[in-house]
C-alpha cells in the first residue's frame, strides 16, 4: 500500500500575465493537456459501473448538489431537459437515484441519490484510487516524490481564484469523508449558479 502525505489546500492562483506564452510554454502546455487527458480516459475506465459517463457524472452532480430539481441537474450538467430526463429514468431504474415530491411545489420533484447511489459512487472512487496507488507503487521513489510534487503544483494551477471560506472540500459542499453534499462553504461558480437558477425558479 502506497502511503500518500495529505497536502495543504491549494493557495488562490493568480491571474495570467499579459503577453503570449513563449513555444516551449505552449509546448509544455500540450504535453500537460494529453497527459492529464489521457490520465482522465484511463479512470474513466477504470469506473465497471455499467453507466454511461453522462449517468456518472449526474449522479455525482446529485451528490454534490442534494436532492434538486430536474431543471437545476439539467443546468449544472448543460445538458437539455430531455437528455436530464433519461438520465434520470437509467438512474431510477438502477436505484441509483429516486423522485421525491418538492415540500412547498407540489408541481415539482426532486431528484436524490440514494443509498445505493452513495455506495456506488464511494466503491468507483475507491477502485479508482487502488489502482492510481498500483501504478504509484511501480515506480521509483525519486519519480512518485516528482509526481506528487507535480500534483501540488497543478492542484495551484486549477485552484480558484479567490479563497475559500473554509476547506476545499466544504467549500464544494462535499463531506471529505464520504463524499456526500454537506451544503457547507461557498461553493464553485458553476454551483453558485445553480443556486441563482434555484432562485430564479423559486424552487
Amino acid at each position: 500500500m502506497v502511503s500518500v502525505t495529505a497536502a495543504p489546500p491549494p493557495t488562490p492562483r493568480s491571474r495570467p500575465q499579459g503577453g503570449a506564452p513563449s513555444a516551449a510554454l505552449v509546448d509544455d502546455a500540450e504535453r500537460l493537456r494529453l497527459a492529464t487527458t489521457r490520465l482522465a480516459r484511463i479512470l474513466r475506465q477504470e469506473t465497471h459501473t455499467g453507466l454511461t459517463p453522462t449517468q456518472v457524472a449526474a449522479l455525482a452532480t446529485l451528490q454534490r448538489l442534494g436532492p434538486v430539481p430536474l431543471k437545476v441537474l439539467a443546468e449544472a450538467e448543460r445538458i437539455s431537459a430531455p437528455t436530464a430526463t433519461k438520465v434520470v429514468d437509467k438512474l431510477a431504474e438502477a436505484d441509483l437515484v429516486e423522485r421525491r415530491p418538492h415540500p412547498e411545489d407540489r408541481r415539482v420533484a426532486l431528484v436524490a441519490v440514494t443509498e445505493a447511489g452513495h455506495e456506488l459512487l464511494a466503491a468507483t472512487r475507491r477502485h479508482k484510487t487502488t489502482w492510481l496507488a498500483t501504478r504509484l507503487a511501480g515506480l521509483e521513489p525519486d519519480e512518485r516524490r516528482c509526481l506528487i510534487e507535480a500534483v501540488e503544483v497543478i492542484e495551484h494551477l486549477v485552484a480558484p481564484e479567490s479563497a475559500p471560506d473554509d476547506t476545499a472540500d466544504d467549500a464544494t459542499g462535499t463531506d471529505p469523508a464520504t463524499g456526500r453534499g454537506t451544503g457547507r462553504g461557498a461553493g464553485t461558480a458553476a454551483e453558485r449558479a445553480v443556486g441563482d437558477a434555484k432562485a430564479r425558479s423559486g424552487r
